[in-house]
């Protein structure tokens, strides 16, 4: 089920669209929290090398960024 259906289904269940959204965001984050390793071991057999999924995400833009300044244009 994603965010819009939960949403429905709490709106079904008398809760105005605002609550509904602030609840069914904050089962998400939840959820996705439930899957982040949360040892410095774990973060390292996976990969990855923040200590939040938030921090994980900034450090992925970073790379990308860094990724794509350091291509250089072809020579014509």
């Amino acid at each position: 089920m994603d965010i819009f259906d939960r949403v429905e289904e709490l709106k079904k269940q008398g809760k105005t669209e605002e609550e509904a959204f602030e609840i069914a965001s904050k089962e998400a984050r939840e959820e996705q929290e439930g899957h982040w390793p949360t040892t410095e071991e774990g973060r390292k057999e996976w990969g990855f090398k923040g200590q939040t999924p938030e921090e994980q995400v900034r450090i992925d833009e970073e790379k990308q960024q860094q990724g794509s300044n350091s291509e250089k244009p072809a020579n014509p």
